[in-house]
C-alpha cells in the first residue's frame, strides 16, 4: 500500500510560486507563515494541502534555513518570556539595545511579493 504524503502550501499566490508554509510560533494567533508573501494563519484552515514533492520539500527547507534568524527574532518579540543567560524575562524588560537587535533582525526579512 502506497503512503500518501502531503505538504501545506500558501493558497494566496499559487499562480506565482507554490510556497510551502512554515510552522512557527513567531506570530500571535498563527502557527503557519508564508515566507513569500508574509501571510500568517492559524493551524485550522491555513493554506492548501497538496501532494508532497521533493521540489516542494527542498523549497520548504531552503526558506526555513533562510528565515531562521527572522523567525527567531519574531518569536522573541511576541513570546510571553524569553530565557537569556538562564533568566526568564519579558521582551519589554530586556535592555533597549537587545530589543533593537531583535526588531532590526525581524525587520530585515524581504518578501518576494
Amino acid at each position: 500500500m502506497r503512503e500518501e504524503r502531503e505538504i501545506k502550501i500558501c493558497s494566496r499566490h499559487r499562480d506565482k510560486e507554490e510556497t510551502p508554509l512554515i510552522w512557527t510560533f513567531a506570530f500571535n494567533g498563527a502557527e503557519y507563515w508564508c515566507p513569500y508573501c508574509g501571510v500568517n494563519e492559524g493551524m485550522l484552515g491555513a493554506g492548501e494541502n497538496v501532494e508532497w514533492t521533493q521540489e516542494l520539500q527542498d523549497r520548504h527547507d531552503k526558506y526555513k534555513k533562510e528565515s531562521k534568524n527572522f523567525l527567531h527574532a519574531r518569536s522573541a518579540i511576541v513570546c510571553s518570556s524569553i530565557t537569556i543567560n538562564g533568566e526568564n524575562r519579558t521582551f519589554d524588560s530586556l535592555p533597549s539595545q537587545t530589543q533593537s537587535y531583535y526588531r532590526n533582525m525581524a525587520n530585515s526579512w524581504k518578501y518576494k511579493k
